[in-house]
């Protein structure tokens, strides 16, 4: 969806895409950011000084509600945590069928949650990996991007990194039909950061030389939380 020159005036200075709802439009009411409307042209808008003012108050709050939000999430998760009880014992005579009425019983959010990660797993190699890496070319006869598949199907550190790209670049592509936002991408950074960690504290960084597939995981995992952050909402772009 291209952007409307019809936007609000907080979306226009901030150069981003906007659903031109009313009374504010969503990028404005997701980011508890002032929507400045869409009738005429504020007065600050043509002074450079005042403008820069603006943007840089409008980046502070979305930095602060950024942080908020951050901090409540970690703390939901250290409370459910704590609070959650330990799992039952299951044994075979009592777990439920595998199919009830002929179809298989599959929990609904698990199912969910493996389907959205497959969309943002192909959303990066399909859209972003051509702009992370624009002189990349395929080796059809070598499988293409097959090791790039294969590392991302470990389930490490660059499948988090990448899942928290994919769900940043989608939202940012396509605001209009995301739900759930700040929550989701604070989960997959999160999950991405402490995998990350987890690799560095049990292989010291001088011995990544000596197995190129670790190598190259902890670099693109690397490049895809950089490029996350160049683009995070919490810097305000």
């Amino acid at each position: 969806m291209d952007r409307s020159p019809n936007g609000c005036w907080t979306c226009r200075i901030r150069h981003r895409k906007c659903d031109e709802a009313l009374p504010a439009c969503r990028e404005c009411s997701d980011r508890g950011i002032p929507c400045h409307g869409y009738g005429q042209k504020p007065e600050w808008a043509d002074d450079k000084a005042l403008l820069g003012a603006e943007l840089a108050r409008i980046k502070r709050i979305v930095n602060r509600n950024f942080r908020r939000t951050r901090k409540q999430q970690q703390a939901e998760l250290s409370h459910g945590r704590r609070s959650a009880p330990p799992p039952a014992e299951t044994h075979a005579n009592d777990a439920p069928d595998a199919h009830v009425g002929g179809s298989a019983a599959t929990p609904g959010p698990h199912r969910e949650m493996a389907f959205r990660e497959a969309q943002l797993l192909v959303h990066y190699l399909d859209y972003i990996f051509p702009l992370q890496y624009p002189y990349y070319t395929d080796e059809p006869a070598l499988g293409g991007r097959g090791w790039l598949f294969w590392l991302l199907m470990k389930r490490g550190a660059l499948h988090q990194a990448v899942l928290t790209l994919a769900a940043l670049h989608h939202d940012t592509e396509f605001a209009h039909a995301s739900t759930n936002r700040a929550s989701e991408l604070i989960g997959y950074h999160t999950n991405a950061l402490q995998r990350l960690r987890q690799v560095i504290s049990e292989c010291e960084v001088h011995r990544f030389a000596e197995n190129r597939e670790q190598l190259v995981e902890f670099l693109a995992c690397g490049s895809a939380l950089i490029s996350f952050e160049v683009g995070s909402p919490a810097r305000g772009l």
